[in-house]
């Protein structure tokens, strides 16, 4: 029997993972199990984005880096007509804008589940929370009838007889960097050095999309290729013996 060389024999051998490297894999593969499982819950949220966290953060528009390993899935989700004159939908880029009531903040939207608030402030409720739309939109508590038009204007009658009546038009934000917003619920985002500030313009105009009246934006998570990245992902767990 020949033996083989040492040097070579020692290259044969299997090379050991360091417990620590093996501990941080596993984190990772959890991580991100719990990021898709997030998604789908939120599967039937109008607007909602997916998001992912990344190993490490990200470089912001300057190359500097970016401690914040959130990257979001800013997509278009797929329009749904609901045939409700408060809903309103945004084909293209754009957000929303309305002023958190406890903050003052102007946080931003895909969502367009708009709602007659106090006061007959267009807003849109999430949980306990009451936000309105920004710049404010008021509407009378005489009108039977409303409509939002492709243009972003909001217009309202008395009745099916009475003269149309503008009484707002809607603006979208645009950011250069859209995916480096902050998240800061199932629906909303702030603006971030990282993102860029806002650029406010009228649907239609320069980046912004086109509203599409009485229509929501579903969640652009596609639920297939969730499941199948969380079963390739358990199976991935499952193989380190967790």
């Amino acid at each position: 029997m020949k033996f083989l060389p040492v040097f070579l024999f020692v290259l044969l051998l299997p090379v050991p993972v360091h417990a620590e490297e093996m501990r941080e894999y596993t984190r990772l593969i959890e991580r991100q199990i719990l990021d898709v499982m997030s998604n789908l819950v939120q599967s039937r949220t109008p607007g909602f984005k997916q998001r992912f966290h990344e190993e490490e953060g990200y470089p912001d528009l300057n190359g500097e880096g970016n401690p914040d390993p959130m990257r979001i899935d800013m997509r278009q989700g797929v329009i749904v007509r609901t045939g409700r004159p408060f809903d309103v939908a945004i084909q293209g880029d754009g957000f929303l804008m309305f002023t958190d009531g406890r903050t003052n903040e102007i946080v931003y939207t895909r969502c367009g589940s708009l709602e007659v608030g106090p006061n007959g402030n267009l807003c849109l409720v999430s949980g306990n929370t009451i936000r309105l739309l920004d710049p404010a939109i008021v509407i009378p508590e005489e009108v039977q009838m409303m409509e939002i038009r492709g243009d972003g204007g909001v217009w309202v009658a008395k009745g099916p007889t009475e003269t149309w009546q503008n009484v707002g038009e809607i603006q979208l934000a645009t950011f250069v960097a859209a995916t480096r917003l902050r998240v800061i619920d199932e629906r909303f985002f702030s603006e971030t050095e990282f993102s860029g500030p806002p650029i406010l313009d009228r649907p239609g105009l320069n980046r912004c999309g086109v509203l599409k009246p009485k229509s929501l934006e579903r969640a652009n998570v596609d639920t297939e290729e969730s499941l199948r990245e969380l079963k390739r992902l358990k199976t991935i767990r499952l193989a380190f013996g967790e």
